[in-house]
Protein backbone atom coordinates (compact mmCIF):
# COMPACT_ATOMS: atom_id res chain seq x y z
CA UNK A 1 0.00 0.00 0.00
CA UNK A 2 1.28 3.40 -0.78
CA UNK A 3 1.42 5.83 2.40
CA UNK A 4 -1.94 7.81 2.36
CA UNK A 5 -1.63 11.09 3.87
CA UNK A 6 -5.05 12.63 3.60
CA UNK A 7 -8.02 11.68 6.08
CA UNK A 8 -10.02 11.66 2.81
CA UNK A 9 -7.86 9.20 1.59
CA UNK A 10 -7.07 7.13 4.68
CA UNK A 11 -11.76 6.77 4.67
CA UNK A 12 -11.51 5.85 0.91
CA UNK A 13 -8.92 2.50 2.04
CA UNK A 14 -11.14 2.04 5.00
CA UNK A 15 -14.58 2.08 2.54
CA UNK A 16 -12.75 -0.18 -0.02
CA UNK A 17 -11.55 -2.37 2.58
CA UNK A 18 -15.11 -2.85 3.57
CA UNK A 19 -16.94 -3.32 0.66
CA UNK A 20 -14.37 -6.29 -0.35
CA UNK A 21 -15.19 -7.91 3.29
CA UNK A 22 -18.91 -7.62 2.09
CA UNK A 23 -20.62 -4.55 3.86
CA UNK A 24 -22.76 -2.14 2.76
CA UNK A 25 -21.42 1.03 3.75
CA UNK A 26 -23.32 4.04 2.80
CA UNK A 27 -23.50 5.06 6.05
CA UNK A 28 -20.02 5.03 6.80
CA UNK A 29 -19.25 6.54 3.70
CA UNK A 30 -21.80 9.38 3.84
CA UNK A 31 -19.86 9.60 7.27
CA UNK A 32 -16.14 9.81 6.53
CA UNK A 33 -17.39 11.78 3.72
CA UNK A 34 -18.59 14.44 5.81
CA UNK A 35 -15.80 13.98 8.62
CA UNK A 36 -13.13 14.65 5.89
CA UNK A 37 -14.75 17.60 4.53
CA UNK A 38 -14.97 19.12 7.68
CA UNK A 39 -11.47 18.65 8.78
CA UNK A 40 -10.22 20.62 5.60
CA UNK A 41 -12.83 23.28 6.64
CA UNK A 42 -11.45 23.32 9.93
CA UNK A 43 -7.61 23.07 8.30
CA UNK A 44 -6.97 20.31 10.12
CA UNK A 45 -3.43 18.42 9.47
CA UNK A 46 -2.05 15.93 10.59
CA UNK A 47 -3.80 12.07 11.70
CA UNK A 48 -7.41 11.89 12.96
CA UNK A 49 -7.57 13.50 16.91
CA UNK A 50 -10.31 12.76 19.58
CA UNK A 51 -11.20 16.19 19.46
CA UNK A 52 -11.74 16.35 15.66
CA UNK A 53 -13.68 13.67 15.74
CA UNK A 54 -15.86 14.74 18.87
CA UNK A 55 -16.30 18.65 17.29
CA UNK A 56 -17.75 16.69 14.39
CA UNK A 57 -19.94 13.95 15.39
CA UNK A 58 -21.73 17.02 17.63
CA UNK A 59 -22.42 19.05 14.52
CA UNK A 60 -26.04 18.61 13.84
CA UNK A 61 -26.69 20.46 16.56
CA UNK A 62 -30.82 19.72 15.72
CA UNK A 63 -30.11 16.13 16.59
CA UNK A 64 -28.39 15.48 19.95
CA UNK A 65 -26.60 12.99 21.54
CA UNK A 66 -28.21 9.37 20.27
CA UNK A 67 -27.37 10.99 16.73
CA UNK A 68 -24.27 12.25 17.87
CA UNK A 69 -23.18 8.28 18.96
CA UNK A 70 -23.87 6.97 15.82
CA UNK A 71 -21.80 9.34 13.92
CA UNK A 72 -19.08 9.01 16.59
CA UNK A 73 -19.69 4.84 16.39
CA UNK A 74 -18.79 5.28 12.70
CA UNK A 75 -15.45 7.04 13.19
CA UNK A 76 -14.41 5.02 16.29
CA UNK A 77 -14.44 1.59 13.77
CA UNK A 78 -12.99 3.51 10.94
CA UNK A 79 -10.02 4.92 13.55
CA UNK A 80 -9.08 1.65 14.88
CA UNK A 81 -9.02 0.29 11.39
CA UNK A 82 -7.00 3.33 10.31
CA UNK A 83 -4.43 2.75 13.77
CA UNK A 84 -2.95 -0.17 12.30
CA UNK A 85 -1.27 1.99 9.69
CA UNK A 86 -0.65 4.89 11.29
CA UNK A 87 -0.38 4.80 14.90
CA UNK A 88 -0.64 8.42 15.67
CA UNK A 89 -4.56 8.22 15.16
CA UNK A 90 -6.74 8.47 18.04
CA UNK A 91 -9.27 6.25 18.53
CA UNK A 92 -11.90 8.46 20.14
CA UNK A 93 -13.29 7.08 23.42
CA UNK A 94 -16.68 4.83 23.30
CA UNK A 95 -19.83 6.52 25.37
CA UNK A 96 -19.10 10.03 25.02
CA UNK A 97 -22.22 11.19 24.02
CA UNK A 98 -23.86 7.97 25.93
CA UNK A 99 -24.72 4.59 25.30
CA UNK A 100 -24.47 3.97 21.16
CA UNK A 101 -27.60 1.67 20.55
CA UNK A 102 -30.61 3.29 22.05
CA UNK A 103 -33.38 0.18 20.88
CA UNK A 104 -36.67 0.65 21.51
CA UNK A 105 -39.00 -1.79 23.69
CA UNK A 106 -40.42 -4.50 21.20
CA UNK A 107 -44.76 -4.15 21.38
CA UNK A 108 -46.24 -7.19 20.55
CA UNK A 109 -49.71 -5.82 19.19
CA UNK A 110 -52.67 -7.62 20.41
CA UNK A 111 -55.75 -8.49 18.16
CA UNK A 112 -57.72 -6.05 19.51
CA UNK A 113 -54.92 -3.49 18.51
CA UNK A 114 -53.93 -5.03 15.21
CA UNK A 115 -58.21 -4.60 14.67
CA UNK A 116 -58.07 -1.36 15.99
CA UNK A 117 -55.33 -0.30 13.73
CA UNK A 118 -56.96 -1.87 10.73
CA UNK A 119 -60.61 -0.02 11.18
CA UNK A 120 -58.36 3.08 11.61
CA UNK A 121 -57.70 2.81 7.96
CA UNK A 122 -61.33 4.47 7.34
CA UNK A 123 -59.62 7.71 8.48
CA UNK A 124 -57.66 7.38 4.96
CA UNK A 125 -60.59 7.24 2.63
CA UNK A 126 -63.53 4.86 1.52
CA UNK A 127 -62.21 1.39 2.04
CA UNK A 128 -62.45 0.91 -2.14
CA UNK A 129 -60.34 3.69 -2.93
CA UNK A 130 -56.90 2.69 -3.53
CA UNK A 131 -54.80 4.68 -0.14
CA UNK A 132 -57.02 3.19 2.61
CA UNK A 133 -57.44 0.02 0.49
CA UNK A 134 -53.63 -0.35 0.51
CA UNK A 135 -52.60 0.59 4.15
CA UNK A 136 -55.34 -2.31 5.47
CA UNK A 137 -53.70 -4.30 3.18
CA UNK A 138 -49.96 -3.67 4.15
CA UNK A 139 -50.81 -3.57 7.80
CA UNK A 140 -52.62 -6.66 7.39
CA UNK A 141 -49.81 -8.57 6.09
CA UNK A 142 -47.67 -7.01 8.52
CA UNK A 143 -49.56 -8.47 11.46
CA UNK A 144 -50.32 -12.28 9.88
CA UNK A 145 -46.82 -12.66 8.18
CA UNK A 146 -44.33 -10.89 10.57
CA UNK A 147 -42.89 -9.29 7.98
CA UNK A 148 -40.08 -6.14 8.15
CA UNK A 149 -41.93 -2.86 6.65
CA UNK A 150 -38.85 -3.08 3.98
CA UNK A 151 -39.92 -5.97 2.86
CA UNK A 152 -43.47 -5.60 2.50
CA UNK A 153 -43.17 -2.28 1.06
CA UNK A 154 -40.63 -4.13 -1.63
CA UNK A 155 -43.08 -6.64 -2.67
CA UNK A 156 -44.21 -7.03 -6.23
CA UNK A 157 -47.08 -9.39 -7.59
CA UNK A 158 -44.40 -12.03 -9.27
CA UNK A 159 -43.47 -12.69 -5.45
CA UNK A 160 -47.17 -14.12 -4.60
CA UNK A 161 -47.19 -18.11 -5.35
CA UNK A 162 -51.26 -18.14 -5.37
CA UNK A 163 -50.90 -22.10 -5.57
CA UNK A 164 -48.76 -22.60 -2.91
CA UNK A 165 -49.63 -20.12 -1.10
CA UNK A 166 -45.80 -18.75 -0.22
CA UNK A 167 -44.65 -15.21 -0.72
CA UNK A 168 -40.83 -15.02 -1.88
CA UNK A 169 -39.19 -12.33 -0.07
CA UNK A 170 -36.51 -11.05 -2.03
CA UNK A 171 -34.79 -7.85 -0.12
CA UNK A 172 -34.85 -9.20 3.17
CA UNK A 173 -32.69 -7.64 5.35
CA UNK A 174 -29.38 -9.95 5.35
CA UNK A 175 -29.91 -9.32 1.31
CA UNK A 176 -30.94 -13.19 0.99
CA UNK A 177 -34.64 -14.10 -0.11
CA UNK A 178 -36.41 -16.15 1.64
CA UNK A 179 -40.30 -17.78 1.65
CA UNK A 180 -43.39 -17.03 3.95
CA UNK A 181 -46.33 -19.36 4.27
CA UNK A 182 -49.34 -17.31 4.09
CA UNK A 183 -52.95 -18.52 5.54
CA UNK A 184 -55.34 -18.32 3.34
CA UNK A 185 -57.79 -15.60 4.59
CA UNK A 186 -54.55 -13.41 3.48
CA UNK A 187 -54.31 -14.32 0.03
CA UNK A 188 -57.92 -13.48 -0.14
CA UNK A 189 -57.45 -10.47 1.53
CA UNK A 190 -54.22 -9.88 -1.05
CA UNK A 191 -56.18 -10.54 -4.26
CA UNK A 192 -58.96 -8.25 -3.08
Amino acid sequence: MKKISSLAGAGDYYLKARRQLGFASKPEQWALTGLARYAQRCRHRGPLTSSLAIAWARLPTEVGPPQWAVRLGIVRRFARFWQAFDRRTEVPPAGVFGPLQHRRRAHIYTVQEIRALLEATTILGPPHELRAASMKTLLGLLACTGLRVSEALHLHRRDIDWHNRVLTIRHSKSGQARIIPVEPSALVALRA
